[in-house]
């Protein structure tokens, strides 16, 4: 996901790359709209999502079994939204943070 504000997306909002911006451009646009390079930002973008596959099938597993994982989907949801304001705050992106 891209932020509305991209130099090097259409102005329709429709995420489409403009025309004559080379494709290393395009990849990088992301990662530089939050203040990181590609590598920081891949590190972050993977630490979120095994994050989330770990809550989810805690999640899961609470389903199947009641007494286990009772906070586990709450809990990870409070820990990636207290990882997300954190880096919102120290990336001076503002509102338009994402991963």
């Amino acid at each position: 996901m891209h932020s509305a504000g991209s130099p090097l997306r259409d102005t329709a909002g429709q995420g489409r790359a403009l025309p004559g911006v080379s494709l290393v451009e395009r990849f990088l646009d992301h990662p530089r709209s939050v203040g990181e390079n590609y590598f920081q930002h891949a590190r972050v973008a993977v630490s979120f999502g095994a994050r989330m596959i770990g809550g989810g099938l805690r999640c899961v597993l609470h389903a199947l079994l009641p007494p286990v994982f009772q906070n586990a989907a709450s809990d990870c949801v409070r820990s990636l939204h207290a990882e997300l304001e954190r880096r919102r705050r120290g990336s001076g992106s503002g509102d338009d943070y994402v991963i």
